[in-house]
């Protein structure tokens, strides 16, 4: 049995070398679903209903984390009330550097008024999932096994990407630098200096 599952993808940072992100993150989203499903039958999780949200690895850190969210999941139909809970999991652990549950137990005073103050979240190879609806060492178990499972396809679908381009120095398949390098030598500059004549 599979349980129903919702994904609202804000963000492909991927277009042209990761065309089918959407098919990985509905794979990812239905293997959480599934598994979540099987422990809820075994009677290890008490809930059927979860809500996980992924933020964006290639986000910098100067972009607010509302605005780095890549995606969130809702597995069952409870699992929309769990939203806000991942994102304050997730969002915690990438404004402070640690990872949701740590801030809640040991370091309650970096923590606002309107902050979360329960459950785990996660970082895999730079992903930060939050993740809730079942308990905290549950939470965190599913939002590892999520992230994993993205950066591994993201990975194998941009290395399969790189072996059909060939050789050469940019993620574009035009083979040119992004738009945010480009403009640097043309760049307005406090003052241009050149070396003396020889």
């Amino acid at each position: 049995m599979t349980l129903g599952f919702e994904i609202r993808l804000v963000n492909n940072p991927w277009p042209e070398t990761v065309p089918d992100f959407s098919e990985i993150l509905t794979h990812a989203a239905e293997d959480r679903a599934r598994g979540i499903a099987e422990r809820v039958a075994n009677g290890d999780y008490r809930r059927d209903s979860m809500a996980f949200v992924v933020l964006d690895p290639t986000a910098p850190i100067s972009r607010a984390t509302e605005d780095a969210v890549l995606a969130v999941v809702c597995v069952g139909e409870d699992g929309p009330r769990f939203a806000a809970n991942a994102m304050a999991k997730a969002a915690e652990h990438r404004d402070h550097g640690l990872e949701c549950g740590s801030l809640a137990l040991a370091q309650k005073h970096r923590l606002a008024d309107g902050d979360f103050r329960n459950g785990f979240s996660v970082e895999v190879g730079g992903t930060i999932v939050g993740a809730s609806g079942q308990n905290s060492l549950q939470d965190q178990y599913e939002a590892t096994l999520l992230a994993a499972r993205l950066n591994y396809e993201i990975g194998r679908a941009r290395l399969a990407w790189e072996e059909a381009q060939g050789r050469g120095g940019w993620f574009s398949n035009a083979g040119q630098a992004g738009k945010r390098y480009c403009d640097v030598w043309t760049r307005p500059a406090l003052e241009v200096l050149h070396s003396p004549p020889s």
